[in-house]
């Protein structure tokens, strides 16, 4: 599926229906029901790129994230957080490979 919400924002890839219950103590509340990324996908804003894996809409899995310094991070994710084996490379080339965990 592809989403585009405006000139600066793309979402595509794989979805997932999500229920959230109705408020408790509202009569006659029904559920609502959200789509959120869930699988392979990609999303862009402006000049920041994410391609890869997302559960529950949280970048989680493998992936990679380009950033409009020129700086990118190729590796492991858990919800929005370098979290694994991943190389963070700067703009001037220099870079980190190792093991993260949140962000750090």
């Amino acid at each position: 599926m592809l989403l585009l919400l405006s000139h600066v924002l793309l979402l595509a890839g794989d979805w997932k229906k999500v229920e959230h219950p109705p408020e408790e103590g509202v009569e006659g509340a029904t559920p609502t029901y959200a789509r959120v990324r869930h699988g392979s996908g990609k999303f862009i804003h402006g000049d920041y790129e994410y391609e890869g894996e997302f559960v529950d809409d949280q970048m989680s899995g493998k992936g990679v994230f380009k950033f409009a310094s020129g700086a990118s991070y190729d590796g492991e994710w858990k919800d929005n957080q370098y979290s694994g084996q991943g190389t963070f490379c700067w703009a001037d080339g220099t870079s980190y490979t190792g093991e993260w965990a949140s962000n750090k």
